[in-house]
């Protein structure tokens, strides 16, 4: 579903990206799509939450934490692949004083762009580095299209969704056969994956759409995705028959050649201005157990207090897994709000609380509606 989260850095704290289409339909040039990355602010410049509001049932109800643990598959960042540069100073084209005090997305494209308010369900697959990044191309693309189209007095557009199961499956790492790129994959399946070589294997080697390779994982946990290999067929006759570079909606000749040049921001004015110039932003995070059981309000990472088994800044997964009470469900009151892993989520909007003045991020989850 769709939540209001806080950026505290301690949460939301490495890499976030986003894609855009620059297209120049007037001179009959085939658009490019140029990813971009976010570094979030420094702690000093942390937002705070207010009203979060917890329950015990969730997509999580029921699940072990070392169940809930498999569903973060979203590796930290420790590289930035090859091609990605700074972004100049002043190439935001809008100031602090000059956002509106809410945005989102989906307000502006969801009845046009089926990507913008698409909410997936991973399933029991730690796939959510792949269903960010494709579903933040698809969502850039597409109002890309539409914003290009109006600039031209036309209605048509591009709206197409790409396929979670053709990234996790194509872009295995150590992989570099079936003409790919040759790069680290950024997919060891339904393990995880780092959403910076996602983006870019998107790039390098493209993507099929959802109905041509869908996605095929239960609607809970307990249906785990199974990885059938990287498919040369696709379910439906009407889409084409395989994946490249160059991307084409349903059965028709258009394509969608993506460069690789690739730009980081580091401020949230250049993060909000990414989002009203281009789409979504695909933000990682620290995933807390406190998480999974988000239900309304403005969420926050938890205070990082000393664990019962181990001193230190923050819980882990291993304190959780060596208290008895996390095995219950709802957990007993001594099990701490441990660290289940690496998450990932799309940044659609932001907004600030009337009551209380405070800011967030509005951001879309893979955990089902």
């Amino acid at each position: 579903g769709v939540e209001k989260m806080a950026g505290r850095l301690v949460c939301l704290f490495v890499v976030a990206a986003s894609a855009s289409l620059d297209v120049n339909s007037s001179r009959g040039e085939t658009p490019v799509l140029t990813p971009q990355l976010f570094l979030p602010p420094s702690p000093s410049k942390s937002w705070h939450s207010i009203d979060f509001q917890g329950v015990s049932q969730s997509p999580f109800a029921g699940l072990s934490v070392r169940q809930a643990a498999r569903m973060m598959g979203t590796f930290p960042v420790d590289h930035i692949p090859p091609g990605v540069g700074m972004a100049k100073t002043g190439h935001v084209s809008a100031t602090a004083d000059t956002f509106p005090e809410h945005f989102d997305l989906r307000t502006n494209f969801s009845t046009s762009c089926s990507a913008i308010s698409r909410v997936l369900n991973q399933g029991g697959c730690g796939a959510c580095y792949a269903m960010a990044s494709t579903l933040a191309v698809s969502a850039s693309v597409c109002i890309a299209s539409v914003r290009a189209n109006a600039a031209q007095d036309r209605t048509e557009h591009l709206d197409t969704v790409l396929s979670t199961q053709d990234l996790l499956a194509c872009a295995l790492r150590n992989d570099p056969s079936d003409g790919g790129s040759g790069l680290q994959g950024p997919s060891m399946g339904c393990l995880g994956g780092n959403i910076p070589d996602a983006m870019m294997h998107l790039c390098k080697d493209g993507a099929v759409e959802e109905a041509c390779v869908p996605y095929t994982a239960g609607d809970t946990w307990r249906d785990t995705l199974t990885l059938d290999g990287c498919r040369r067929t696709c379910a439906l006759p009407q889409t084409h028959s395989r994946r490249s570079v160059s991307w084409a909606p349903g059965g028709e000749s258009g394509q969608l050649p993506c460069s690789t040049s690739f730009r980081l921001v580091n401020t949230v004015e250049e993060a909000k201005a990414a989002i009203l110039e281009v789409g979504p932003l695909v933000a990682y995070l620290d995933a807390y157990r406190s998480l999974t059981h988000y239900a309304g309000g403005i969420y926050t990472c938890p205070q990082l207090s000393s664990c019962v088994r181990t001193p230190g800044p923050q819980c882990t997964l291993q304190d959780c897994m060596d208290n008895p009470e996390c095995s219950t469900d709802p957990p007993g009151p001594t099990c701490p709000d441990c660290r289940l892993g690496g998450h990932a989520v799309q940044i659609v909007g932001w907004g600030k609380d009337a009551e209380s003045g405070l800011d967030y991020w509005t951001v879309k989850n893979s955990w089902g509606a």
